[in-house]
């Protein structure tokens, strides 16, 4: 072997041996953050009252038996916990005059959130919102209302309108924008307003990403088409000064052993999940999606 051969190789062997040290103090960084997400969850942090914080349901029935589905009884037990611990539940128009003129709230203030626009949030969730006069905001995919069995109707839409309860847009037909041309992304906004001009008279000032797939090319065409708001699927509370077309929620899953400690958990130890949810992210983003799925999330 001759001598550059024998540097070459060197080399690459010094070079990797760089490499480990920061791997190692990345790792422990990581461990840390768990550790540290972890003593907050069970121990100290709560959730600031000042922040915002966005529920997002989907389903609401005695039927369906998977994560998205929680059951009426559930879902009103969530609704009573807010109100004994001193949430207070907010309308759309109060979220989005908070967040971009500094409107005040009261404390512990929550937006209720439903995706989709399935019936049974008619059947079932408008009943226990409206004994509780509590507001919601569904986002409806404008092409299955009226036409999809399991979907609201624009009667019901309209009827839950009228009291309380405000709509916002899931797309045309659920699509996934960032991985759409944006020629069909800006068909599936423009489009779905113009349904709801139709409908209410007026646009749709918010708006969530189906899936949570958008980008800063789709943040521009959802202004573009006269969205006020846009909400995500990433975890965490809304603090003022966030970015109005890139809003974090908190997701509510059903079908789980202790709905009820786990709801609990979501409400109040938002900052301690969003740092373990932040953690899960970066692990995924690095490739270790095996490392990623062992961080605990209630």
């Amino acid at each position: 072997m001759s001598p550059f051969v024998r540097i070459q190789i060197a080399n690459k062997g010094v070079n990797s041996l760089k490499k480990v040290p920061s791997l190692i103090r990345g790792l422990a960084a990581i461990c840390l953050l768990i550790m540290g997400g972890l003593y907050y969850l069970f121990n100290v942090q709560v959730t600031p009252s000042d922040e915002v914080l966005v529920l997002n349901y989907h389903q609401i029935n005695n039927r369906d038996k998977n994560s998205l589905t929680v059951r009426p009884g559930i879902f009103a037990d969530e609704l009573d916990y807010l109100t004994a611990n001193g949430y207070h539940v907010i309308s759309l128009d109060q979220f989005i005059s908070h967040q971009r003129d500094g409107a005040p709230l009261p404390d512990k203030p929550v937006l209720i959130t439903f995706d989709d626009g399935y019936r049974d949030n008619y059947t079932e969730a408008f009943p226990l919102l409206k004994e509780r006069n509590m507001p919601a905001l569904i986002f409806i995919i404008t092409d299955y209302i009226g036409t999809q069995k399991n979907y609201l109707t624009w009667p019901q839409v309209h009827e839950m309108e009228k009291q309380g309860i405000s709509f916002g847009s899931h797309t045309l037909s659920h699509s996934k924008l960032s991985e759409d041309d944006p020629q069909d992304a800006r068909f599936q906004l423009e489009t779905s307003q113009a349904v709801f001009r139709w409908q209410f008279g007026k646009n749709a000032r918010a708006l969530a990403y189906p899936c949570g797939y958008y980008d800063d090319t789709v943040k521009q065409l959802v202004k573009e088409a006269g969205y006020d708001a846009a909400f995500t699927v990433d975890y965490g509370p809304v603090r003022p000064g966030d970015d109005l077309l890139s809003l974090q929620r908190i997701p509510v899953f059903g079908d789980l052993e202790n709905e009820t400690e786990h709801f609990r958990l979501r409400i109040e130890k938002v900052p301690a999940l969003s740092l373990l949810y932040a953690v899960r992210t970066t692990l995924r983003n690095m490739g270790l999606s095996a490392l990623a799925d062992q961080v605990p999330i209630p």
